[in-house]
């Protein structure tokens, strides 16, 4: 995911990065760590971060897809 956040950093497109990481922490990691902390303690927390990493990087690989099929769509 770094590699592809340094691309979109590299293009420009600094604001998908940024988006992707807000995402991945406030709208995955942080419910989800609430939601696993019941049953499943501080291992529920801890494996709220790979949950948080992948919904980052789907929504990445959903912005890098959509440039390289059209560059003008991305502003």
């Amino acid at each position: 995911m770094a590699v592809v956040h340094g691309f979109l950093n590299g293009i420009g497109r600094t604001v998908f990065p940024l988006v992707c990481t807000m995402l991945s922490f406030l709208v995955a990691r942080v419910p989800t760590a609430s939601l696993l902390k019941g049953p499943l303690g501080l291992d529920g927390i801890i494996w709220a971060v790979p949950v948080g990493w992948f919904i980052g990087l789907a929504y990445t690989a959903f912005a890098v897809r959509r440039y390289l099929k059209d560059p003008r769509t991305l502003s």
